[in-house]
């Protein structure tokens, strides 16, 4: 790479963080997690410069999900019903697999998904995989249920730096949160921010916008009560329910928000800002028995890890989902 595009490539990699938000971050959490999450930010988002650089469009992180079981029913949940009732769980074999085998394609970012991620079932999962692949990041989606209950059981895992929590908050109050996730979970998220904020724990909040709760959660006052919290980052997706026009308009409200001292990230674009999928990341979804999806909501299989992975990146399936809304 030459210099220009080397500076460039670091112009676009800082241009999300203002100095407000690096101020708030290093003030509010820990150096050392900062650190390692950072430099695994950064060498991904080098994988995405490099690649648009030369045309190319391969995998840069994966989905992980350790189980579809969930005590909740969630409105929107792109899982089955009946598979949500199903107490199954990934084994660490195939968690091993889906690592080694995603790892190969220098991956190093993961998201741990589920059904819900925080169970007592989940927990030598989680456990193996920070001692085992401590150089990575994993940021796990949760409703907060068990964090909540269960604080110290997960307290080594929560402050391993590879680990960023992310919380799942739809709504300002219980009235719009808790008629998405049902009753009490608007306290016990809230109570897991606290927690992870209290211990100086980098984590963030996902929230998946929804016609019940859109101008809701992409207002500024949603924001601000997220960066009371101690929320470093917010990231945005969208359900099929959302119209392309009503999509577009909360995308311009969230890219409304890009002075606000957060770091924002959407399931469409990436970057606030951004209005095209190439500065997106590219994610290899794997379910808990080690199948590869084309995407995560549409789960049309093309692979396995028992399998190769390296040629699915050419797989049209795994283009279309890519490009999907």
């Amino acid at each position: 790479m030459n210099s220009f595009a080397m500076g460039k490539f670091v112009k676009s990699l800082v241009n999300p963080f203002n100095l407000g938000f690096i101020i708030r971050a290093i003030g509010e959490n820990s150096t050392r997690q900062i650190i390692h999450n950072f430099s695994n930010y950064a060498s991904h988002e080098y994988q995405i410069y490099m690649q648009n650089l030369q045309g190319m469009l391969e995998p840069t992180t994966a989905y992980i999900e350790l189980t579809t079981y969930c005590p909740r029913n969630c409105i929107d949940c792109y899982i089955p019903k009946s598979a949500r009732k199903k107490k199954q769980f990934m084994s660490v074999d195939i968690l091993d697999k889906a690592m080694t085998k995603t790892r190969a394609l220098g991956i190093n970012i993961y998201a741990i998904l589920g059904g819900e991620t925080l169970l007592p079932e989940t927990v030598p999962l989680l456990r193996h995989l920070v001692e085992n692949y401590p150089e990575s990041t994993f940021f796990v989606c949760t409703n907060g249920d068990y964090l909540t209950s269960r604080p110290l059981a997960l307290e080594k895992i929560i402050s391993h730096d590879s680990i960023n929590m992310v919380l799942s908050i739809d709504g300002l109050s219980p009235v719009t949160h808790d008629a998405i996730r049902g009753k009490g979970s608007f306290t016990n998220i809230i109570k897991s921010a606290n927690i992870l904020h209290e211990q100086r724990r980098l984590y963030g909040v996902i929230s998946t916008i929804r016609p019940e709760n859109d101008f809701e959660v992409t207002s500024s006052s949603f924001v601000d009560w997220m960066i009371s919290n101690g929320a470093a980052y917010m990231s945005y997706t969208f359900t099929d329910r959302m119209s392309v026009q009503a999509v577009n308009e909360s995308l311009d409200r969230i890219n409304a928000l890009k002075n606000k001292p957060i770091f924002v990230y959407t399931s469409l674009y990436g970057h606030v800002g951004n209005n095209n999928r190439s500065r997106n990341y590219r994610p290899l979804a794997i379910d808990m028995r080690g199948n590869v999806f084309d995407a995560r909501r549409r789960r049309d299989v093309i692979g396995n890890v028992n399998g190769d992975l390296s040629r699915l990146s050419s797989d049209p399936k795994w283009i279309e989902g890519f490009y999907e809304k």
